[in-house]
């Protein structure tokens, strides 16, 4: 992965993160930093939108390749969401469900529970 994100704390000093970026950069990674948040950025807002596009196959909206077409065509991401669930597997998906919070809206189809 070409990204790292830099979680701060309150404990966190400023030259610990400054350390952490520096040697994020010298790694040839791009850094962002984020507050400690559930998720940190890139699963808050990725977990969601691949369970949804779970929920749209279960439910028949559309079929994998179409889902998948309209995401990297639609939305200029280079590969789709059921992709790229199959791609980080299933087992991660799993997890999240096993030790997340059962956020009903995101949880709710009976694929993650298998």
């Amino acid at each position: 992965m070409k990204l790292l994100e830099v979680v701060k704390t309150s404990d966190t000093s400023p030259q610990t993160i400054s350390t952490l970026l520096t040697f994020g950069r010298e790694l040839g990674k791009t850094t962002v930093e984020c507050s400690d948040t559930p998720g940190f950025i890139v699963n808050r807002l990725l977990v969601p939108s691949l369970a949804e596009a779970v929920r749209m196959l279960e439910r028949g909206v559309a079929t994998v390749e179409d889902i998948d077409t309209a995401m990297r065509l639609g939305a200029g991401h280079p590969m789709g969401p059921l992709q790229l669930a199959d791609y980080v597997a299933s087992t991660q998906f799993s997890l999240f469900y096993r030790v997340g919070t059962r956020n009903t809206r995101v949880w709710s189809s009976s694929m993650f529970q298998k």
